[in-house]
C-alpha cells in the first residue's frame, strides 16, 4: 500500500499566516508609489524651469533685457520666451518654450499633458499652479514671477499628493 503524502492542516494555516503579514507590511509600500511620483514628478518640473529661468536669464544678460519689466528673450532657436526682469514669465507659454513638458487649461479629462495649469488670481506678481495629471488639487508647484526687486520663486505643496 502506498503512503499518500501532502500538507497538513496546520503548516497551510502557518503558510496562509505568514503571507498575510508579507502582504500587511508589502501594500502600503505600493500604494504610496502613486504619491511618490506625483511629488518626484513636481520636483522635476521645480528642476527644469529654475535650469530653463537660468538659460533665459544668461541670453537675457545678453541682450540687455534683463531689466525690462515685459520683453521677449531670443532663445537662438527660433524660440522667443516673454519674461520679465530676465526671467521667463508666469505664463505657460513662457515656461513652455523652455520647459520641456505639456501644458493643458483643463482640469478634467486624460490627455497627453503632462500638467494642468491655472492662474489662481490676479496676484502681484503674477503667479501659475501646475498639477500633475490626476493629481488632487492640493498637490501643486506654484511659480511666482519676478518683479524689480525680487527674482522668481517656486514653491512646492505636497500635502495631497
Amino acid at each position: 500500500m502506498k503512503r499518500q503524502q501532502g500538507f497538513t492542516l496546520i503548516e497551510l494555516v502557518v503558510v496562509i499566516v505568514i503571507l498575510g503579514i508579507l502582504a500587511t507590511t508589502a501594500i502600503p509600500k505600493f500604494v504610496k508609489l502613486k504619491s511618490d511620483a506625483r511629488i518626484a514628478t513636481l520636483y522635476a518640473l521645480k528642476g527644469a524651469i529654475s535650469s530653463g529661468n537660468s538659460l533665459v536669464y544668461a541670453k537675457a544678460l545678453l541682450q540687455g533685457v534683463q531689466k525690462s519689466p515685459s520683453s521677449s528673450v531670443n532663445m537662438g532657436n527660433g524660440v522667443n520666451v516673454p519674461s520679465a526682469y530676465g526671467y521667463m514669465q508666469a505664463t505657460h507659454t513662457s515656461l513652455a518654450g523652455v520647459v520641456n513638458s505639456k501644458f493643458d487649461p483643463k482640469t478634467h479629462g486624460n490627455n497627453a499633458t503632462d500638467f494642468k495649469y491655472t492662474y489662481p488670481s490676479t496676484a502681484t506678481p503674477a503667479r501659475i499652479h501646475f498639477r500633475p495629471q490626476g493629481a488632487p488639487p492640493s498637490c501643486y508647484l506654484v511659480y511666482i514671477q519676478a518683479d524689480a526687486t525680487n527674482p522668481p520663486q517656486i514653491a512646492i505643496t505636497t500635502s495631497g499628493c
